[in-house]
């Protein structure tokens, strides 16, 4: 009898040890189910971070390309003729006396034209060519328009220091006389507006020979340089002053789209023209 209560008592024992043993290999195996999934969102996160400070760096990359944005004559006439269409609106849009219905004081009125120009000209025509009757209504007096670009005209383009561009051209008439138009455009917010217009007396008596070639002879070298004749449909236009002072043509057509759907053009090269020697270098060389 004492032999059969050993025996149930050992198997009893053997069983209980067997079920810690058990649990225990459970207990290990979960615990090293959790480092794994630790670790796994550890690589995760860690590639995560990755890939969104690539990201990163390619906005950054895109901000700056996207920062560098063209300028030629054609942006310039463009720039410029949106300039006069955000004035020129507004005489279209005044009431009888010139009252402006759609703006209840002068800073909803400098907002809109600082979509075209700067804050201090958008100043300066506010102060201008606007004025508040005795009912607080924004009136647009009865004067003189500004100067606008001659968009028919030639006109010089000319590279300043931080992203501003300088446009020139001579205008002779009897209201403003003979004078040189100076329009500065600059970059703000990746778009072209207007940052400042001045103007100078033409002074005939005072000026001096040019040094070097002309505007016209750059661009008839290049046609030479080309063998584009003058009755080819390939334009070649004296594009702007780089800023060593001398001259960069631009050669290109003007593609036109089927069904009277607009137009657009297609480069030929650029082209820079020493101002002293004549000599020509392609850009895109």
């Amino acid at each position: 009898m004492k032999k059969i209560l050993i025996l149930i008592f050992i198997h009893l024992f053997l069983v209980a040890c067997s079920s810690n043993q058990s649990n225990s290999i459970e207990e290990d195996n979960v615990t090293n189910t959790n480092l794994e999934s630790e670790e796994q969102q550890v690589e995760q996160d860690s590639s995560t971070g990755t890939e969104q400070e690539q990201q990163g760096n390619e906005t950054v990359q895109e901000n700056a390309e996207q920062s560098e944005v063209e300028m030629n004559k054609s942006v310039a006439r463009d720039v410029l003729t949106n300039y006069k269409d955000t004035f020129t609106e507004l005489i279209d849009r005044a009431s009888e006396g010139g009252r402006l219905e759609q703006f209840q004081s002068f800073e909803e009125l400098r907002e809109y034209l600082q979509t075209a120009m700067s804050d201090d000209l958008a100043q300066m025509f506010v102060d201008t060519y606007f004025r508040k009757s005795e009912a607080g209504a924004i009136i647009l007096k009865a004067m003189d328009a500004p100067t606008w670009l001659d968009a028919d005209q030639s006109f010089r383009l000319e590279e300043m220091a931080n992203q501003k561009w300088k446009i020139t051209q001579e205008r002779n008439n009897e209201l403003l006389g003979h004078r040189n138009m100076i329009y500065i455009l600059t970059i703000d917010q990746e778009n072209w507006i207007v940052d400042d217009v001045q103007s100078e007396e033409v002074n005939l008596e005072n000026q001096s020979e040019p040094e070097g070639i002309t505007e016209e002879t750059a661009v008839s070298n290049v046609r030479d340089h080309l063998e584009i004749t003058e009755e080819s449909d390939t334009i070649v236009e004296m594009d702007h002053l780089n800023e060593n002072g001398h001259y960069v043509v631009h050669v290109y057509d003007v593609i036109e789209h089927e069904n009277n759907q607009g137009s657009h053009t297609a480069t030929v090269g650029w082209y820079n023209v020493n101002k002293k020697s004549g000599e020509i270098n392609n850009l895109f060389e």
